[in-house]
Formats: C-alpha cells, structure tokens, sequence
C-alpha cells in the first residue's frame, strides 16, 4: 500500500477511535501524506478534468547546515478583514488567521518543520501538557502546562494563565455566539485544582478531543470581558506575539512575545498582516516584495511571477475538497425542489471550469475530505448522475418542475480570488444559455458578505462556503450540514442527513464511523443540497528567503488562512 494510503488510514485511525489518549509530547506520531505526489504528477484517481498534470514544486537552495535566524518583520497579505477582534462571535478567517498568531488552545495540530507532510494531524501540546479521555467518552481531562503567562498588556497584564481560563472560554463558547454547535455537548468544565481542566459531556463523544485542536477555538482572558463586556476591540492572548495595533482597512501588526512558553519561539521580531482585497494589488505586492507569501493564484500567475522573480519558491499540492459552491435558500421556492437543484447541477459544466479557470490544477468539488472515509480521491461516478454535464436531462427536470421557461433570481458572492468571479460568471451564462436561469451577480465586500451570509440573512443563491476553518469530522459531517447547526449557512434540512449526523458524533468505532460518513457524503450529493464548485490546487509562492512555511490541509501555513499560529517558526534566511 502506498504511503499516503497509509496515512489518510493512520489519520482515521488517530481521529475517530481516540478512546484514550495521553497527550504527553511525542506519543502521537504520523507520517506526512501525499508526499510523493508532491513532486511528481497527480495521483491516479483524482479528480479533474481526467488530464495529468505535473504539480509545480520549486523550494529556494538551502545551505548546508542552514540554521533557523533571528529577527526580521513578517510580511502576511489577506483579502479580507475581520467584522470585529471577538473569537467568540465569528469564524472568519479574516479574523482567527490573525488571532493563531496571538493566541493558544488546549491542544493543536502539527506545523511549520514539526510536520512530516501536508496531511500530517499529530496533536501536540499547546496549552495542555497531557491528557486522558475515559472508555465512555463522557469527559477529557487535561492537565496544563505551569508557569504559561498572558501578554504583559492591561487588564490582564502578564498574570499566569490557570485551568479557570479554560473554563471561563469554553463554557462561554457553548453559550452563545459561532462556536455553540461545536460545543452543544459540552455539560461543564471541572477545575479540581489550579492547572486542571476537566470538560464533562452530556452524552459520549468521540470527536471532542479534534474539535479543540480547530484553528478558532483560543482560550481568551475573562478581564476584557469584564472590563469591556466584549472581546470586539482588544486581542490578548498567550501566543508567540503580542498585538500591538489593528486599522480597519489596513491590518494587524504585532511584535514578539519573549516569554512565549514555547523556548527558543517566535523566530521574527515582529510580524504584519495586511488588508488587501484587490487580487492584482496583492500579487503586485508581492513581486516587489511587500509580502513574504501568496496564496489564491493560478499555474498562469505563478507563470508570470517567474518571469520578474525567477528566485521564488512555489508549493502546489492536490486538493482536498472544496469549501466554495453555489448555495440555495432551500426554504423556499424554486429551491426548495430537488428537481430544480439537480437540473442546475447538471447544467453546469464543471470541467470546464477546471480546463478554463484551473488550468487543469483543480478538483471538480465536493464537500467532506475523500481521507476521512476512504483511501483515494474520489472518483467521477462517486460523485453521482446530478455532478455530470448533462444539458437534456437538466431541461427534463426543470420542466418536469414547472419551470419550463426558466425563472430570475440573483447569486451574491464577496471575490475572495480573481478566480472565484470567473467561476461565478461561467456558472451564471451557463444557467442562462443552458435553462434560461438569469442570476443577477451581485458583488459585496468582504466584512458585509460574511456577516450577512452567517447571519443566514441571503435569499435567492450565493457563492456560498463552509468554514474555511473546518479540520475534523465533526465539523464537516455535523457541524456545517446538520438543520440545527449554527455553521449549517447552506439551509440544510433533511431528516437522514441529521440522523447520520447525530449518530457519527456517537461512534467511537473506527470502521462503523467510516460506513457512517460515507452514507452521509452520498445523502449529500443525492438531494444536491450543496453544489459544490471545482476548486484549485493549493498554489502558494513564497520569497525566497522564507523559511518553515509549510502549507497544511485543512489548516493552510501562516498566509491568507487559519494557520497563524505556524508564524511562531517562520524565519527569514537573510
């Protein structure tokens, strides 16, 4: 078997049969995923256009025995910008890609150099030191790390963080606000003594231990609350760097936290995360070095970039799943007839998208990870009838629902990438040539989409996303789909879906939870609740003096992601 078949297997077998898990440093191990197809063409199976393509992989020339260096700025670029700084009441990632890097949780995932491989889910102590989960799945208790202090900034000023801190956060977190689905389990936190933090269940759950590794879920001090009665205007955390300003249309900035309770981190000095919603502003920063990294680009910009900077490194690995597609307000009509959602699935040629938009560096899109179910990417016919091009059929349906003639209606969406208007566009003509479907796009900025469209305020279609966030199974597989799920944005309503839902969160056995949420990734394609959109390969360049940013499924690097808390190994070779 291959090695990363190995994995994605060694990956379900961590995240889904975790009955006991001692969390002392080193004990959880697992080996990189994908690393061969990292340097070579894509592997058998995937699915694109059916056309292999070589993935592009060009790191900078290292010296022997090249040391990691102090000092230097980090230069971050995003395309958006948080609503406000309260981790409690967003998940965007305008917000939490910055606070990784100003924040802690009880537990995370490997980064940076500590990673063998794109894929690799070894949990490491962040917070925590060890921890335990009893055979009946009714509670984790974590023991914490002594002597880790909060950031020497008022109210909090530099006092030591103690198991109280957990409580406060994460009862708080399944009270109210973004995070309550997330934590709907959880009856309360124990604290017996100083560093001791039990979270007690209402009822078993295997995934709670991967659910606090999720790259938004920061234990924040409870002095800004009461001082402030919100987290809106200040960020303090325990993390490699201290906040220092934040200004609504340009960004964050933040300077090194020396006592850091990870020794010998952060390697910068400081670091920037800048505001840039323009795609061709941000690329041109880029080139004349105002950013260390990019994301969100194409084979044909890399191409470009090349051209002027022929010393920069590229990383491209194959994709996942997708997190964008065309959402529909279900509720009502037209939508809310599977006819009509099907027909548009088959009257939008996804291939296409993939060749024209892509370059054949893509995915043809589905929502939940091939790897927590099975060994290798799905295939075209996994996909079902409705994700095939086919034009006859999709009129049948339409007209078999009434709407022979077509119907009006409107699609929002917020440009995350340059790539993201085509594919809005494409899919808006071939609607309007294929069914006589005329969507009118309606653009919005970045801050007024995604409260509206997680206030679950947007009517008609829209470009709609699951939690760039999302990292386990609980989140793909209950959090994002099921009716009462606060992250459930795509108005998702169907009896088999939650009850699949429900009983994944209750299976503790590796092998009937695979069964599970292969069942649930079916319903999903069957009613066409979600008609997911292909997706480009992961494509960042780097400068060539950056060192130990390493790209992460589900989690991203240290760029326009949620993988801030990977900056703390950043280092600048220069």
């Amino acid at each position: 078997m291959a090695r990363d078949q190995v994995f994605w297997n060694t990956v379900l077998q961590r995240s889904m049969n975790r009955r006991r898990a001692l969390g002392a440093a080193g004990l959880l191990t697992g080996a990189a995923a994908l690393t061969a197809a990292c340097g070579g063409g894509t592997k058998k199976g995937e699915v694109g256009t059916g056309k292999p393509v070589e993935l592009r992989q060009r790191e900078a020339t290292v010296a022997a025995g090249e040391q990691p260096k102090y000092g230097g700025l980090g230069k971050y670029v995003t395309s958006g910008e948080p609503p406000d700084l309260d981790p409690r009441l967003t998940l965007s990632f305008g917000l939490h890609g910055w606070l990784g890097s100003i924040m802690s949780r009880v537990v995370r995932t490997v980064h940076g150099a500590e990673a063998q491989g794109p894929a690799d889910f070894t949990l490491k102590p962040d917070l925590a030191a060890a921890w335990e989960q009893p055979e009946d799945l009714m509670s984790i208790t974590f023991k914490l790390r002594q002597g880790i202090t909060w950031h020497n900034k008022p109210p909090v000023n530099g006092r030591e963080l103690v198991a109280e801190d957990i409580k406060y956060s994460f009862e708080m977190y399944a009270k109210t606000g973004a995070h309550t689905a997330a934590f709907e389990l959880l009856d309360r936190v124990e604290t017996p003594d100083r560093y001791t933090a039990k979270f007690v269940l209402k009822q078993p759950f295997s995934g709670l231990l991967e659910v606090l590794t999720v790259p938004t879920q920061w234990v924040f001090a409870r002095e800004i609350i009461e001082k402030e009665g919100d987290l809106k205007k200040t960020a303090i955390g325990t993390g490699p760097f201290i906040q220092d300003s934040f200004e609504r249309g340009v960004g964050f900035k933040g300077s090194k936290n020396s006592a850091y309770f990870e020794k010998g981190l952060p390697y910068l000095d400081a670091i920037e995360l800048l505001s840039v919603p323009d795609a061709s502003t941000r690329k041109n920063g880029f080139r004349t070095g105002q950013f260390d990294v990019l994301s969100g680009i194409l084979p044909n910009e890399v191409d470009e970039l090349l051209k002027t900077n022929p010393n920069i490194q590229v990383e491209e690995y194959p994709g996942s799943h997708s997190v964008f597609g065309l959402a529909m307000q279900q509720t009502r009509p037209p939508w809310n007839d599977v006819r009509v959602r099907r027909a548009v699935s088959m009257a939008i040629d996804r291939k296409a998208q993939v060749r024209s938009i892509f370059q054949d560096h893509g995915i043809l899109g589905w929502g939940i990870p091939f790897f927590f179910h099975q060994e290798n990417s799905y295939t075209e016919d996994q996909l079902g009838p409705w994700y095939k091009y086919n034009v006859a059929e999709a009129k049948k349906l339409l007209e078999a629902a009434g709407f022979k003639d077509g119907f009006k209606d409107t699609i929002t969406y917020f440009e995350y990438n340059a790539a993201m208007t085509s594919q809005v566009q494409l899919v808006q003509a071939q609607l309007k040539a294929n069914l006589n479907i005329e969507l009118t796009i309606k653009p919005l900025d970045y801050t007024t989409w995604f409260q509206w469209y997680t206030s679950h305020k947007w009517e008609g279609t829209a470009w709609g996303f699951q939690i760039g966030s999302s990292s386990t199974v609980d989140d793909f597989c209950y959090q994002n789909i099921h009716s009462k799920s606060v992250a459930n944005y795509w108005y998702i309503s169907d009896e088999q879906i939650d009850n699949l839902a429900e009983k994944i969160r209750l299976e503790a056995d590796n092998q009937k939870k695979k069964v599970l949420i292969r069942r649930i990734f079916e319903r999903d394609q069957e009613i066409a609740s979600r008609l997911w959109m292909p997706a480009s390969n992961p494509i960042y360049v780097k400068q060539p003096y950056l060192r130990n940013f390493r790209f992460m499924y589900l989690r991203g690097g240290g760029g326009a992601d949620y993988g801030g808390a990977a900056r703390a190994q950043h280092w600048h070779a220069k």
